[in-house]
């Protein structure tokens, strides 16, 4: 994990320590922890509880994810949600983050994000919820085919000619590291996106949306793959749309 990345975790730490133990314990478990172990050990910023986090100084990744959990977990009225809808219509761009698991606000959030036409990568369960968002829906892979929990574990993917992933990249085959349980089926895709990217086993690892800026749902995960020139493309061309 980057420098950058480890600081953002270490400020939102710091925030959610600032705000209380009534606020951390409406987080998954174990996202707090992982928040807790990846932080970068010796930044501890500390934040003023009678300022704005807008004026303070922190990063506008912090800020992102501090709303994300605003939304996911802490959001208790509409009144509260058009409000973060509208720090959502602020910000550039969005990417919807893996994880074991996944909220309602998640695919309301991202329905909103593709309705303001904002850059959007959906990694993992954020491409589930990108699906989710624009009418269909992923199922339990039974076979566990993918379900390897392992930093080094990679697998073929065959990226078809004529899409943006295949522009990024150049190439028909690639190896990925996909880590998941929930697959999305082809004919399902089919009828709300375009299909970019399969797995070996003829599963869909990508797709996109041809009548936005850059809306892409990636089964894989690049940010622990940032070696990799693939994932470098990727973020940049994400960057770039923003």
């Amino acid at each position: 994990m980057n420098v950058q990345t480890q600081e953002i975790y270490s400020e939102v730490y710091s925030i959610l320590n600032l705000l209380g133990e009534s606020y951390i314990k409406k987080l998954p478990v174990s996202l707090f922890n992982m928040i807790k172990e990846e932080k970068r050990q010796d930044y501890n910023p500390k934040y003023d509880s009678k300022i704005n986090l807008e004026q303070q100084n922190m990063k506008r990744e912090t800020l992102s994810m501090i709303a994300l959990f605003h939304l996911n977990y802490w959001c208790n009225s509409d009144e509260e949600k058009n409000e973060l809808y509208r720090q959502i219509d602020l910000c550039d761009g969005f990417i919807l983050q893996g994880g074991l698991y996944s909220a309602n606000y998640e695919i309301e959030m991202a329905k909103k994000i593709i309705e303001l036409d904002k850059p959007l990568i959906g990694i993992c369960a954020g491409f589930n919820n990108i699906l989710r968002a624009i009418g269909t829906d992923v199922i339990e892979d039974k076979t566990k085919s993918h379900d390897i929990y392992d930093k080094e574990y990679r697998h073929e993917i065959s990226i078809i000619k004529g899409t943006k992933l295949f522009d990024l990249v150049k190439k028909e085959k690639y190896n990925v590291n996909s880590i998941h349980s929930m697959i999305a089926p082809k004919g399902n895709v089919e009828k709300y996106a375009r299909i970019s990217a399969i797995s070996y086993d003829n599963l869909v690892e990508s797709f996109e949306l041809d009548n936005k800026k850059f809306v892409m749902g990636i089964k894989w995960h690049p940010e622990l793959m940032l070696e990799d020139e693939f994932s470098d493309k990727l973020f940049k061309k994400f960057i770039s749309k923003c």
